[in-house]
């Protein structure tokens, strides 16, 4: 069945094609959702990673990991089918940015 995305999980995914400003091309993206839920749905909910950070309130920097670099766009969350888009790990991410990011998408969801 090949590769299962699982919470933590750093990927490449090519996010194209894409509507106005959303995150196109081949990016790297940090997955929120369990391996259970990837299982069940065939879908992983997502977030990009960009080399270019901007100073942006959503961005959380990538400390630690051993490949990964630049900031996560935590805002930017995307429901992706992972085997439509050849989704591959490379990397994990460091717990403490993974947190940060759980807050951010649970705050916009909860409005706050």
């Amino acid at each position: 069945m090949g590769y299962t995305p699982a919470k933590g999980d750093i990927v490449w995914v090519e996010f194209s094609p894409q509507a106005g400003r959303e995150t196109k091309d081949r990016h790297a993206a940090l997955v929120l959702t369990p391996a259970a839920y990837s299982v069940a749905t065939g879908l992983a909910l997502v977030v990009p990673l960009t080399t270019k950070a901007k100073g942006g309130t959503f961005e959380i920097a990538v400390r630690g990991a051993r490949k990964a670099k630049g900031v996560i766009l935590a805002n930017e969350l995307r429901t992706i089918d992972y085997q439509a888009r050849n989704v591959r790990k490379f990397d994990d991410c460091p717990p403490e940015a993974l947190l940060s990011v759980q807050a951010i998408a649970e705050a916009i969801i909860k409005g706050e």
